[in-house]
């Protein structure tokens, strides 16, 4: 040993009867670095060939090495110790006469690993010989030993290894000492469970075997198998997994001529996915020359039979691929992969084909750490790559393609998007480039699109939808778009993510299309250009076309608050256009009918969050409709609404008959209020009623106009309740005028009409050739029959006019009148229900063609004949009307030297029920009082009873008994003194 440069000691060497020599406590160190490696055993027995000791020297036939130790230690000088042991429990070599050297039993271990070796090798002197060191000085204590990193590194790995329980490793062997490449070996290791730095492993069985490649070879195969019920790594879990590597290596070089490698499993499973029967096989050879092998080219082949992801779960795959690397450190410089998809199916996707092919490469210069995004794997960062996906009706619950195709490449900062070409809904949707830069998070596309973007309501936010909603269209609108957008950040996107995208979306795109229908407004055909900036959404050029016109428009909408605004200039039916613009307008212009569409500008505004707000500014210019059913032929307005009220100023409404200006008019259209200020109006006042409210119309038709009348008008009127939310006044000036049973060439006045009360004052016409005054009341209450209170005042008017009218006669009623009339209380349906008070005053009258004074005066010329040929000169009283009957106490009436005394009453329906008292001569100066004096016994026979119709009067005598009638016959019968003779006295003169 010590020729060999390993100088041996031990405490006493000793001969055994059958062991042969045996040595104890036998130590042993290299002479220049003693403290590099301590070999010690308790003993080492030498059994020598006996017979040939005396001829050849000193032969072993066996060496026992027991109880014993190898100590490596692996520091470097300077560092602190650090030790790498080998204990041996029991070696045994035997060596035949033939040269043969025979490994008996190796039984050892190293730290948790339990070691046994077996083996053969023969002329193995020939293999020590070619291990035998030659003679050189002794190397410099400073010199380190050359296994020292090699051993370093082993204890390194080994002790971040931990096992369930101690592993055991089975070594084999057996070769030619004379030929290194003739070796066969066989490593065998079990172990329950292990934690390795490349994941954990259970029932884990490795099996490893070199051997030459082939006769006459220079090459070595090394077969390595690994067997694992589960193993979890990095990469990925197995089960029931077998890694099987095959290596072709030459015995002059380091890096191996050929691998070829295999995984089974299983399942395995990894980022949520799991792969059932995983085969994964390739093979990997030296790119360079083999003197300086830097790179392999590795082929590749991935299937399994079930494929499960997030996405679902799909039949059988395959990937594809070839890669050039590095073996240490393993880095890819190039690598192509095809990965081919049978049938995916999920709740989240249905995917019947796809295919995805991607290049990779590997630049010589890779980019700065600190250019990196914050998370961004360094990796991926150093990688170019270049991909491509068919895919054949892929289906999501909320998007369905018929067909998707895309482009692209990766080249750091900068991910693009060269084309995609996706078939869904009846339509394409084109992407020429998109780019995304992942240092700045801009993102660009341009892109044509031609599908039904509605139909895209499961993957469309539900402002988007309800924008969408408001457009209809046979065939989808073609558009081209070109976007730009700033993404969140990478590693901590915020809560308001979506926010963020949208305060930096620029956006802008031409649309086109046929037949649109946009919140119920059809357009033959309509174009746009739509833009998103500052988080607000523009429409410009947008012209709507349709068969009675064309329109304008231009629309704002602040996606963030929802606020909008319209811009128009229309000639398009307002009737179709309303409901695009505001829910309350259709209402309204439903009185509305047009021959022509009418010319409308201005904006409209609003927000579409609930409620719901819409407010306009517009130019109304119209001709030849109706309202309401009542023609006009021009309408000019500016219309405004604000806060749920419409506003019309500097309103000019035209008919053929006349006209209406009203600088102000506003409509309620949540409590349905009209309210005007200084309206004038030449036009009829019934076809403003039925503007108003058709219920107006009867209230006002028994005031009539022959020709419309002057109207100013200032108040409000509720249309749909007129009897609760009215208050109007009214300023009337015409005529000729009509109210019930009076006529009046000409009339002005004051109405005002005040929910339940209609008042009519300031009144002042003429009335049968003189001037009447007066006021009226008129209550309108709900479900009864109005009651109504007037006072009039007439002066110097024509008597046989006014009963003419009110009466009915046509008499020759002469004389002028004056006298008051007031109501206090009266039905408009009751004509039975008068209730009042009045005086009246005639003069140059005639009422002798009235049947009841026509009988008087008869009576009168009895008196005297031809005293009642006289004219009523005068006549005057008062009077009280009480449930329409007319009572009075003190009318007179006289006729030349005559007078009579009515006391009684008339009813309006002509019964006349009163007394009548004749006097001669009563007011004759100085006579008349004896005369009436003398005559007074006498005068009661001249008093009469009157009843019967005005027409057909009846008197009778009061204080004559009808048995003294006789006794007056002289004078005649009292119808002779009616009608003496049969004869009909003269009719009083005219």
């Amino acid at each position: 040993m010590l020729e060999r440069g390993l100088p041996v000691e031990f405490d006493r060497l000793r001969l055994h009867w059958y062991q042969g020599l045996v040595a104890d406590r036998v130590q042993a160190r290299l002479p220049h670095r003693p403290d590099t490696l301590r070999i010690e055993f308790r003993q080492v027995v030498l059994n020598p060939h006996w017979p040939a000791l005396l001829q050849s020297g000193l032969t072993l036939r066996s060496l026992e090495l027991l109880d014993g130790q190898l100590v490596a230690a692996l520091q470097a000088p300077g560092e602190a110790p650090e030790e790498l042991t080998l204990e041996v429990a029991r070696a045994r070599l035997s060596i035949s006469t033939n040269d043969t050297w025979t490994l008996d039993e190796l039984t050892a271990r190293l730290g948790q690993w339990s070691l046994h070796a077996r083996g053969v090798i023969t002329n193995g002197p020939a293999l020590a010989r070619a291990a035998r060191p030659s003679r050189v000085a002794d190397p410099p204590p400073a010199a380190g030993a050359p296994w020292r990193l090699p051993l370093r590194r082993l204890k390194q790995q080994l002790e971040s290894l931990r096992f369930v329980t101690p592993p055991e490793i089975h070594f084999t062997f057996a070769g030619d000492g004379r030929d290194l490449a003739s070796f066969r070996d066989e490593l065998r290791c079990l172990a329950g469970g292990a934690w390795t730095p490349w994941g954990h492993l259970r029932q884990v069985q490795l099996v490893a075997r070199a051997e030459p490649a082939a006769s006459g070879s220079d090459l070595q195969r090394l077969a390595l198998q690994l067997d694992a019920a589960d193993a979890d790594t990095p990469w990925g879990s197995f089960r029931d997994a077998r890694l099987s590597l095959e290596i072709l290596q030459p015995f002059a070089q380091t890096w191996p001529a050929r691998l070829d490698w295999e995984l089974q499993a299983g399942e395995l499973r990894g980022a949520g996915s799991s792969l059932h029967q995983a085969r994964l096989r390739g093979h990997s050879t030296p790119v360079t020359s083999p003197a300086a092998v830097t790179s392999y080219r590795s082929e590749f082949e991935l299937a399994g039979d079930v494929f499960e992801c997030p996405w679902g779960t799909c039949g059988t795959s395959t990937l594809t691929g070839h890669a050039t690397h590095t073996l240490t450190p393993f880095e890819i410089q190039t690598a192509a992969a095809h990965l081919k998809l049978a049938t995916l199916g999920s709740p989240q996707i249905t995917l019947p084909a796809a295919e995805l092919h991607v290049q990779l490469h590997r630049p010589p210069a890779l980019p700065p750490p600190a250019t990196l995004p914050s998370g961004w794997p360094r990796e991926l960062a150093a990688l170019e790559a270049a991909f491509s996906l068919r895919a054949h009706h892929p289906q999501t619950p909320r998007v369905h393609l018929d067909r998707l195709n895309l482009d692209g490449h990766w080249r750091f900062p900068d991910l693009t998007v060269t084309n995609l070409h996706a078939s869904l809904y009846d339509g394409e949707l084109a992407v020429r480039e998109a780019h995304l830069n992942v240092l700045t998070r801009d993102v660009t596309a341009a892109m044509t699109v031609d599908f039904d973007v509605q139909r895209l309501d499961q993957a469309l936010p539900p402002s988007a939808l309800a924008w969408l909603a408001q457009f209809r269209y046979p065939h989808p609108p073609h558009a081209e778009v070109t976007v730009r957008a700033r993404l969140p950040e990478w590693h901590t996107p915020p809560p308001d993510a979506g926010a963020a995208l949208l305060a930096s979306l620029d956006l802008r795109a031409r649309l086109d299309g046929r037949d649109v229908v946009f919140n119920d407004l059809p357009a033959d055909t309509a174009g746009v250009f739509l833009t998103i900036s500052n988080r607000v959404l523009r429409l410009r050029d947008l012209t709507v076309t349709r068969p009675e016109g064309e329109a304008q428009l231009r629309y704002d909408l602040d996606l963030q608050t929802r606020d909008f605004r319209w811009r128009f200039h229309s000639q398009v039916d307002p009737q179709i256009a309303a409901p695009a613009i505001d829910s309350t307008l259709p209402p309204i212009l439903a009185l509305f009918d047009f021959d022509t569409p009418p010319l409308v500008t201005g904006e409209v505004w609003g927000n579409w969050k609930p409620p719901k707000v819409v407010d306009l500014a517009l130019q109304i210019a119209a001709t030849n409709f109706t309202f309401r059913d009542q023609p006009f032929t021009s309408l000019t307005a500016h219309l405004a609404k604000t806060n749920l009220l419409l506003t019309a100023t500097d309103v000019r409404l035209e008919q053929a008959t006349g006209h209406l200006e009203a600088p102000w008019v506003q409509y309620d259209l949540e409590h349905h209020i009209v309210a005007l200020t200084n309206a004038r109006s030449s036009l009829d006042p019934l076809h403003i009623a039925a503007c108003i409210n058709t219920n107006l119309i009867t209230t006002l038709e028994p005031y009539h106009f022959a020709s419309p009348p002057a109207l100013a008008v200032n108040g409000h009127v509720q249309t749909d309740a007129i009897l609760h939310g009215s208050d109007l006044t009214f300023a009337v000036r015409g005529g000729p005028f009509r109210f019930w049973r009076f006529n009046s060439t000409q009339l002005e006045g004051t109405v005002r009409w005040t929910g339940h009360r209609l008042t009519v004052t300031n009144v002042l016409a003429e009335f049968y050739g003189g001037r009447l005054s007066g006021e009226f009341l008129l209550d309108l209450p709900p479900d009864a029959d109005p009651p109504f209170q007037f006072q009039a005042r007439g002066t110097d008017f024509d008597l046989r006019g006014l009963l003419r009218d009110t009466l009915g006669t046509t008499n020759h009623i002469e004389g002028t009148a004056t006298g008051t009339l007031v109501v206090t209380d009266a039905r408009v349906s009751d004509w039975k229900s008068w209730h009042g008070y009045g005086q009246a005053r005639l003069r140059d009258g005639l009422l002798w063609d009235l049947p009841v004074f026509g009988t008087l005066s008869r009576v009168l010329n009895f008196v005297a004949p031809g005293i009642g040929n006289s004219r009523a000169t005068a006549a005057q009283g008062r009077y009280t009307i009480t449930r329409s009957v007319i009572h009075s106490d003190d009318l007179e009436i006289s006729a030349g030297p005559a007078q009579l005394r009515l006391q009684g009453t008339l009813d309006f329906d002509g019964e006349v029920d009163a007394r009548v008292v004749a006097e001669v001569l009563r007011k004759t100066p100085i006579v008349g009082p004896l005369i009436s004096l003398v005559f007074a016994p006498a005068a009661k026979a001249f008093e009469f009873r009157v009843t019967g119709h005005l027409s057909d009067p009846h008197l009778k005598p009061v204080y004559v008994p009808g048995f003294l009638l006789p006794l007056l016959n002289p004078l005649g019968t009292l119808q002779d003194l009616v009608t003496p003779n049969g004869h009909t006295p003269d009719r009083p003169p005219r």
